[in-house]
């Protein structure tokens, strides 16, 4: 970042550099990425059709990225998480062998 735009992003303020700067990165990503992020989805959608799985890993705060798209209540079923039990929460949601927990809330 050249001297010009630093100042001109310091003399913002803080809350709105950051909208700028992310919303740029954003562009940025559509602009280069929406052809690899659609054939991602794509293939997702194709093995979860045809009742095969989406296995994700993560190691660390990549993991986070794993847990939103696990199954729980309105989650999206066919993706499964690979990440350290010690690390993640998920369990917690979808219970030791699955959708128990929420399984044994529906008996209410």
């Amino acid at each position: 970042m050249s001297d010009r735009a630093l100042t001109k992003t310091v003399s913002k303020q803080a809350g709105l550099a950051f909208f700028d700067h992310a919303m740029n990165l954003l562009n940025e990503l559509k602009n280069t990425q929406s052809d690899i992020i659609q054939k991602a989805a794509e293939l997702c959608a194709e093995r979860i059709a045809s009742r095969g799985l989406v296995f994700l890993f993560g190691n660390g705060h990549s993991r986070m990225m794993c847990e939103e798209m696990t199954p729980r209540q309105g989650g999206f079923p066919g993706f499964v998480a690979l990440v350290e039990g010690a690390l993640s929460n998920h369990a917690a949601i979808i219970g030791a062998n699955g959708l128990r927990s929420s399984l044994y809330l529906e008996n209410y």
